[in-house]
């Protein structure tokens, strides 16, 4: 297939805190696809406006998704969300790029492994994991 015919490809990042990991994340899937989304899920309890005030301001660049759910399945709302997303989009693949932890919010947060068990049913998904950061040499 020549590039001209070469089907939609779209990098979506899950998202939970703005940092590092997260932007490292992102650079990541800008060299996968021409079309980078973010998707944060939110679980109840979370003040709504937060996260969208914090990425507005550090990730202008990047669109953020938001999705609303009252339970603590975050893995499903996501597999539910990234369907609709190829469905709406018309993406014959999607990346999902799975940021390297750093903090301890993110300890819930799972490895690109787990996420490819949850994601394996939905077909033109595939799933990486950030790469690693260069080690500092303070």
């Amino acid at each position: 297939m020549s590039s001209s015919q070469a089907g939609k490809h779209i990098a979506v990042v899950p998202v939970a805190v703005c940092d590092h990991q997260t932007q490292r994340a992102l650079s990541f899937a800008g060299t996968l696809a021409s079309q980078v989304l973010a998707v944060h899920v939110r679980e109840c309890g979370q003040h709504a406006d937060d996260f969208e005030k914090t990425w507005a301001r550090l990730e202008p660049q990047v669109p953020l998704v938001v999705v609303d759910t009252p339970s603590c399945d975050a893995q499903g709302h996501l597999v539910r969300a990234l369907d609709a997303l190829r469905h709406a989009e018309a993406a014959d693949q999607i990346t999902v790029v799975i940021p390297r932890s750093s903090r301890a919010a993110n300890r819930k947060e799972r490895g690109a492994s787990s996420w490819a068990q949850a994601l394996h049913r939905l077909p033109g998904i595939f799933v990486r994991d950030a790469p690693a950061d260069e080690v500092a040499s303070d």
